[in-house]
């Protein structure tokens, strides 16, 4: 792998770092607004860090074994977008700027946006460790959707 892709794949990565902080962030909100639903809120809020931590582990796999990785079909800009949202929502959801039902309905949306059906996309790896984080993430986010989907 060039010096170059490396950057992009690891830039690639601290994107989808932030976005499931972002992701957690957003949660915890969720869970002061909705202090009935707290416990499920907190629970996601938890799993998106966990996600973080586990992207972590991929971008130091990548930045040591960069061989054993590369990009797959994924386009950066509409991760860019996604992050960008998220942040505008948070800071209009600390405001008291959204109404409660598009709240959830947001949560939900996100779930089920592309970025999180799709991120094993972005990325190949021939490690075994990491196909099967994949598929964990992959698992988690079903179930999140259902959750919120319970949860509206």
């Amino acid at each position: 792998m060039s010096v170059q892709a490396k950057n992009d794949l690891t830039a690639l990565l601290d994107l989808f770092i932030e976005n499931e902080l972002l992701f957690a962030e957003y949660y915890g909100e969720c869970a002061r607004i909705f202090p009935e639903k707290s416990h499920n809120f907190d629970t996601l809020a938890r799993h998106e860090k966990i996600h973080a931590a586990i992207f972590e582990k991929i971008k130091r796999s990548v930045i040591e074994n960069p061989d054993k990785w590369s990009k797959g079909d994924f386009h950066i800009s509409v991760l860019k977008i996604v992050v960008e949202d998220v942040k505008e929502k948070i800071s209009q959801l600390k405001e008291g700027k959204l109404k409660k039902d598009f709240i959830i309905s947001y949560a939900a949306d996100l779930e089920k946006s592309l970025i999180e059906k799709n991120f094993f996309r972005a990325l190949k790896t021939s490690i075994k460790e990491f196909e099967i984080f994949f598929e964990k993430l992959q698992n988690e986010t079903a179930n999140h959707q259902k959750l919120l989907e319970g949860l509206a």
